[in-house]
Order: structure tokens, then C-alpha cells, then sequence
């Protein structure tokens, strides 16, 4: 071993050990790296811990408010858990960002990644008063990552675009207007109208709104005339109960597959014309939706703005072939967590830990030196990389 070397790692473990004696000098929280390891895979892509401990530590408080605080000390629980994070932690975005790295495009690097970066700061200087550091607290309260963040922004607003582009630059759409009507008279698109009663809304309970809602469903659902079940509806959305102000006078909404909650989309495409679905509950409240038949003015006067929505059911079915395909596969980390009991992330990446100055030493001391070795095995870096 030459003398250089030595030299420079006997520096760089007294560097680490002033550092660690400095950080924990008055018992300060220390960082280390945890939030963007790999917990599973999917059709080859990575799932992160950040992932799972948002659908872990939602659900986990959803479940309490739903059967109280004790829910995790009830027979089955940890079990319950376990199989609904493990179940549910590949979604549609896995797919969607599958599918976009088929046309080469990445959403950690290039356009998106500059755009995800000038949305958010506009988000954090109109949303938050305190600017970056309230920004980080919200997420915290959220269980929630800056990375996570920024994915979520750059699947929701971005990357379907990137892809209907790169496949019409290929030729890959047909783009005539003949193909855009087949999509919009057929079953791919449908109009929908809603009341949704929010679990927020500081006036009533949960049980309260619960009642409301099935109140409302069961009114319109005893209607037999649609004209009259479809007035019945507008007077509801335009309701003392409604807490959707988007579209107050029930004209609705047109959409195909993958633009809207899955649960949402299951009720809705499951209906006929003026049918009612039965009450809909989510985390955030109560859905009673109506399927409405489609408007011929309103499609002609919106007809290309329909037909560049006609490219994306294209794209959607794609998306839904690829998740259909995806299997996960748990990493030796992944299976190894107790998905009740996990290591508490901060919302800008970190793990956060309080340690004695003894252990801080003795820890980095035996990491560095086991690097210089070669003894620490490195896991395996996510694809989509730091946000």
C-alpha cells in the first residue's frame, strides 16, 4: 500500500470523526441516506422506500381513523398492512415511466426535468409563505419526499405528453380525423358528472357525510325518468353537500382511461348512459357519479381538443398492457422491512437518527474503514436517480 494513500485515509477518518463530534455535540440529528434505496422491482423498474413509506404510513392512519387508534395492537393488522402496501405499491406511473423509456425519455433529466424544477419553485413561492423549509415541513406532515414530489409532478403533468410527441414523430398515431371520431363516438371516452363530498369540509363527519352521500345515491338511483334523474343530479352538484366546484353546472367531464383514479374509472366505465353508481368512498371523501351521454354540439365545437385526447387512449392502452405485465419482486432491503414499524424518512431524502457522539464515531469509523476495504456492498441505484 503506498505512503499517499495511507496518509489520506488516516485524514479522512479524523475529518469523519471531528464531523460526527461536531453534529452530535448537542445531540443534533444526523442524515443518512435511506429514502431512495430500492425496495422492489417491477418489469424493470425501481420502487423506492419513499414510495412505500407514503402508501405505508397513509394507509396505516387511514386505518386508525377508521378503527381507532389501537388498529395496529388488533388481531391481523400488521398482516393487513403488509399485504395492502405490497399489493398496491406498483402502479399505472411505474408502467407510464416504463413506456416513456422506450422512446428514450427519462423524467430525472432533459425538458421534463427542467419543468418539474420551474413548476415547483412556482409552487413553493405561491403555496408557501416560509418557502423552502415550510415546503419540507408540509411534506414531512404528508410522509411524503421532495423526490417523490418531483416524480409525481413529472408523470402527472409531463410525461404522457413527451411520449404521444415522440410517437407521433415516429408515425407511430394516426392522427386523421376518421380515427379521432372512432374514439370519440366509442366506448374509449365517456362523459361523466359527479357530487363529491369531501371528508374535509369542517362542517360535517365522517359518518355525516357518509350518510349524505348515500342519501343523494339512493335519491337519484329511485328515479326512473333520466331527464328527471339527470336534473336531480345538477340540483345535487349545486347542493349544500357538494364540495366539487369545478363543474357547478353539470355539463361533466370527458375523459378516457388513465386520466382519472382508478377507482373513479372502475364506477364510471361499469355504468350505462344516465346510470348512478353506488356511493364511492375514498380517503378523501365520497363520490356519486352519473354517466351522461355525450353532447353533439359540445363535440363539435371541442373536436380537436378531443381529438388530441383521442392520442392518449392509444398511449393508455399501451400503459395498461405494461402494468398488466409488471410483477414485482422484492429486494433483499424491501423484504427485510416491517412495513408497521418503519425508519422514519425527512422530506428532503434523508433518514433522520439521534445517536450518541460514541456510537456516531464508532459507526463511521468502522464504515470508512470497511470502504477502504471493499467490504461495504453497494446496492443498487434507482433508474429515475435524485429529484
Amino acid at each position: 500500500m503506498k505512503k499517499g494513500f495511507i496518509l489520506r485515509t488516516v485524514t479522512l477518518l479524523l475529518t469523519m470523526t471531528l464531523l460526527a463530534l461536531t453534529l452530535t455535540a448537542c445531540s443534533g440529528p444526523v442524515p443518512t441516506p435511506r429514502a431512495g434505496k430500492v425496495v422492489a422491482t417491477a418489469g424493470g423498474e425501481d420502487i423506492y422506500y419513499d414510495e412505500l413509506y407514503f402508501l405505508a404510513k397513509n394507509h396505516i392512519e387511514d386505518m386508525e381513523k377508521l378503527k381507532g387508534e389501537d388498529y395496529l395492537q388488533q388481531e391481523g393488522a400488521v398482516a393487513e398492512v403488509a399485504d395492502f402496501v405490497w399489493k398496491n405499491l406498483v402502479t399505472r406511473d411505474h408502467a407510464l415511466i416504463s413506456v416513456g423509456r422506450d422512446y428514450g425519455i427519462d423524467i430525472t433529466e432533459g425538458e421534463i426535468a427542467e419543468e418539474v424544477e420551474k413548476h415547483l419553485d412556482g409552487l413553493i413561492t405561491d403555496s408557501f409563505e416560509g418557502g423552502y423549509d415550510e415546503y419540507v415541513a408540509v411534506l414531512d406532515k404528508q410522509h411524503m419526499t421532495d423526490r417523490y414530489v418531483r416524480t409525481y409532478l413529472a408523470v402527472e403533468n409531463y410525461l404522457a405528453t413527451a411520449i404521444v410527441k415522440e410517437m407521433m414523430k415516429r408515425g407511430e398515431l394516426d392522427t386523421s380525423d376518421a380515427a379521432a371520431e372512432a374514439h370519440i363516438y366509442g366506448e374509449d371516452l365517456i362523459r361523466t358528472v359527479h357530487v363529491f363530498i369531501s371528508n374535509t369540509n369542517d362542517l360535517y363527519t365522517k359518518e355525516e357525510n357518509a350518510t349524505h352521500a348515500a342519501e343523494i345515491q339512493k335519491e337519484l338511483s329511485a328515479i326512473t325518468d333520466d331527464a328527471k334523474r339527470y336534473e336531480a343530479m345538477r340540483e345535487a352538484i349545486g347542493g349544500k353537500y357538494n364540495n366539487d366546484f369545478s363543474d357547478l353546472a353539470g355539463n361533466g367531464f370527458y375523459f378516457s382511461r388513465g386520466e382519472m383514479n382508478d377507482f373513479y374509472e372502475d364506477a364510471a366505465f361499469a355504468l350505462k348512459e344516465y346510470g348512478v353508481s353506488d356511493v364511492v368512498e375514498t380517503a378523501e371523501g365520497y363520490y356519486v357519479i352519473m354517466r351522461m351521454p355525450k353532447s353533439e354540439t359540445y363535440i363539435k365545437e371541442h373536436f380537436q381538443e378531443l381529438k388530441e385526447k383521442t392520442y392518449f387512449i392509444i398511449l393508455n392502452g399501451m400503459v395498461e398492457k405494461r402494468f398488466s405485465e409488471m410483477k414485482l419482486e422484492k429486494t433483499s432491503f424491501g423484504g427485510g422491512l416491517d412495513v408497521t414499524d418503519l425508519p422514519v424518512i425527512h422530506a428532503d431524502g434523508g433518514l433522520w437518527i439521534y445517536v450518541s457522539s460514541g456510537i456516531v464515531v464508532g459507526a463511521i469509523v468502522l464504515v470508512v474503514g470497511s470502504m477502504l476495504f471493499g467490504r461495504v456492498l453497494k446496492g443498487r441505484k434507482g433508474k429515475h436517480g435524485s429529484k
